[in-house]
């Protein structure tokens, strides 16, 4: 059986698994570390890593099946795995008591670390320069994400040392993270869409092992992160 694994180096490869079972695990703790300590849920960091790993695990197995990989409308991996976890975050995490009790709690600098994880967007410039994706998607993608990502610590350092003045670009940095992935997911569909009519590759290799996880786990999630965001801001008064 061939299994359905990224055309690109092994070092590449290899480099990718590595830093999304341990960034994202690790930034994704770390919002929830205080607030869980507070409220006394020594359990929640556990479950959280666990929920996430077991989540990765699922994905990559579906992956390598090659199920993800056939170019579909809608596609496959966008269908069954991005909006099912945003439903996910919106209608049960949103909704769970857990939640509700850690969530005035978390700190808005914690939220905006998160998204240092996206960093993960030079993977996108890797993937161009061995041909795996088509260069204008993977310049876009991978610009955004790094941008917003290497903005977070400067912010973070003003917000801790000017709230009040800081405040307006943390809403603006939010706005452009939210609308950069937003944007990656709609020209990700559009040229899903090209690659059936002229049987082009379009964004296939997002869909092969281990680059699903990136729309598996990262749009669903940013989205999220970003309206929590709006949501601090909105509370915060200053």
């Amino acid at each position: 059986m061939d299994f359905s694994i990224a055309q690109m180096p092994t070092w590449t490869i290899v480099l990718f698994i590595v830093f999304f079972t341990t960034v994202p695990a690790f930034l994704l703790v770390h919002v929830f570390r205080e607030a869980a300590i507070v409220q006394k849920q020594p359990r929640l960091s556990k479950s959280i890593l666990l929920c996430f790993v077991g989540y990765l695990i699922v994905v990559a197995l579906i992956t390598l099946t090659g199920w993800f990989a056939k170019n579909t409308l809608p596609p496959r991996i966008i269908f069954t795995t991005t909006i099912p976890l945003f439903l996910f975050y919106s209608l049960f995490v949103k909704r769970a008591k857990w939640f509700k009790t850690i969530a005035p709690l978390l700190a808005l600098d914690r939220l905006l670390l998160f998204h240092l994880f996206r960093i993960v967007g030079v993977f996108f410039f890797i993937a161009t320069y061995y041909e795996a994706l088509p260069q204008g998607f993977a310049i876009m993608a991978g610009t955004g994400d790094v941008i917003t990502a290497l903005l977070t610590l400067p912010l973070i350092a003003a917000w801790k040392r000017y709230p009040t003045r800081t405040k307006p670009f943390v809403w603006l940095w939010n706005c452009f993270g939210l609308l950069d992935i937003l944007a990656v997911v709609a020209y990700a569909l559009i040229l899903s869409v090209q690659a059936l009519e002229n049987g082009s590759p379009g964004v296939q290799q997002m869909g092969t092992f281990p680059f699903s996880w990136i729309p598996a786990f990262a749009p669903a999630t940013i989205v999220f992160s970003h309206f929590l965001i709006f949501e601090k801001l909105r509370i915060t008064k200053l």
